[in-house]
């Protein structure tokens, strides 16, 4: 195994770091490697966003921590993600533009310090004329969009403790006239996402159940 250990910059700026082992022979080929790259300036794929994601890029920084295994032709990977304050500006019109709601879903996924954090694993077979690193990745992160879509309230759950549940409907008064204890822990979870999350907004909209309603006046009286 030869051991690998380069460093460098990437416009001067953005420090790179790749260690490992490697071992190159084809019929036995091997990696493990472990690189760290930080302070990318997203600005400069302005061009890319504009086309593809329909806005401008005023600002951001990316952060990569990434693990690589590699036996034969089995791949293990984990990339962790952070991207710092992105951004958009305006609106483009581009015919290759996703019609996704891309600030929506950023809106989502910031808290309150312009974080978002992702971790992404992969594994597959070199082999396979199906697998792709790139698109898995890129599959990735458009599922994640898709999510914030159509069911962004089992995306804000992934962000809740454990054994808080859904947060889409939540119960304000029992048989007792009282809130009920697992109500008052969502509303209170519910409560450190939004503000953990300033440019997320959360429509409530009241419902009473007047059937029920009316039996509970009718025990009170």
């Amino acid at each position: 195994l030869a051991d690998v250990n380069l460093r460098g910059k990437l416009h001067r700026t953005s420090p790179l770091e790749i260690t490992g082992k490697v071992r190159p022979f084809p019929d036995n080929l091997f990696a493990d490697l472990s690189v760290t790259f930080k302070d990318i300036d997203m600005t400069r794929w302005d061009p890319y966003a504009r086309k593809y994601v329909g806005y401008t890029l005023e600002k951001g920084n990316l952060q990569l921590e990434l693990k690589y295994l590699l036996a034969k032709t089995k791949l293990d990977a984990t990339n962790n993600i952070v991207l710092d304050r992105l951004t958009l500006g305006d609106k483009v019109d581009s015919p290759d533009a996703t019609t996704l709601p891309v600030k929506f879903a950023i809106s989502l996924l910031q808290d309150r310090q312009g974080h978002i954090e992702l971790g992404i694993p992969v594994t597959g077979d070199l082999d396979d004329p199906q697998f792709s690193l790139g698109s898995a990745i890129l599959t990735f992160f458009k599922n994640l969009f898709m999510k914030a879509v159509t069911a962004p309230f089992a995306l804000l759950g992934a962000m809740l403790p454990e054994g808080v549940g859904e947060v889409d409907r939540i119960e304000m008064v029992d048989a007792g006239g009282k809130s009920p204890e697992p109500s008052v822990k969502k509303l209170e979870a519910l409560a450190t996402v939004l503000r953990d999350r300033p440019n997320l907004e959360l429509d409530i909209q009241g419902r009473v159940e007047s059937e029920s309603g009316q039996d509970l006046l009718r025990q009170q009286l």
